[in-house]
């Protein structure tokens, strides 16, 4: 039987995309660089690969908020120091919150079945915001950002701290739901709980067995929970 849901947030709650592009809009015309889709797209795409290595071990969390600034400014030939814009991108990125479409209704109906946690590795301050501006904050048993937890997905001290934080929950009764291979479902695996890969893109699956189960819309999650 579950008990608790362990929720990431970015990709399988909020919709990370669109906030974004948001803010590296924001960013880019703060720097004087043109926003157009091209440079939007390629930062997106430095940034991801940023994330990757920081869940490898091998960027901290501080180097990666200027380092793929920095990438992004090297690949487009612009000579200048990318600090104010690392400092900017925060900012813009925490003054939106769009939602997966379904994820806020779905959470509300959950409410008093289960205990929901939100597990994200994001920066502390700017998912705080987000969460404030979503609502998921009111509808939460508690948030644990990797930044104040003082580890980041996948690793086990992440999840350890979680559960340390959680009474009464049992890894044998908690599940996570979210979007990433790497740090959701790999950090769920590490901490000996159940996985729920949340793949709305209906992306091959891997052969590893990272998860219990996948869906490709949140709604089909309460059905699945009844069966366990």
């Amino acid at each position: 039987m579950i008990t608790h849901i362990l929720w990431d947030m970015d990709n399988t709650l909020l919709d990370f995309g669109k906030s974004e592009r948001y803010a590296v809009r924001r960013a880019l015309e703060e720097a004087g660089v043109p926003p157009v889709e091209e440079t939007v797209a390629l930062y997106s795409s430095i940034n991801d690969a940023c994330w990757k290595r920081l869940e490898r071990g091998e960027l901290t969390r501080q180097k990666l908020y200027t380092e793929r600034f920095r990438l992004l400014f090297e690949a487009l030939g612009i000579k200048k120091d990318c600090r104010e814009i690392a400092a900017a991108y925060p900012v813009y990125l925490g003054q939106s919150a769009y939602f997966v479409p379904g994820s806020y209704e779905l959470c509300r109906s959950l409410q008093g079945r289960y205990r929901q946690y939100i597990v994200t590795n994001g920066n502390a301050g700017t998912s705080g915001h987000r969460l404030r501006l979503s609502g998921f904050d009111r509808l939460m048993d508690g948030c644990f950002i990797s930044e104040e937890i003082g580890a980041d997905k996948p690793s086990p001290v992440f999840f350890q701290r979680c559960f340390a934080r959680m009474p009464g929950a049992c890894r044998e009764q908690t599940v996570i739901v979210g979007d990433s291979l790497t740090s959701d479902m790999q950090g769920g695996r590490n901490a000996g709980i159940r996985c729920v890969w949340y793949n709305p893109q209906g992306k091959p699956a891997p052969a590893e067995g990272l998860f219990d189960t996948q869906i490709h819309d949140l709604h089909e999650l309460p059905a699945w929970l009844e069966t366990q």
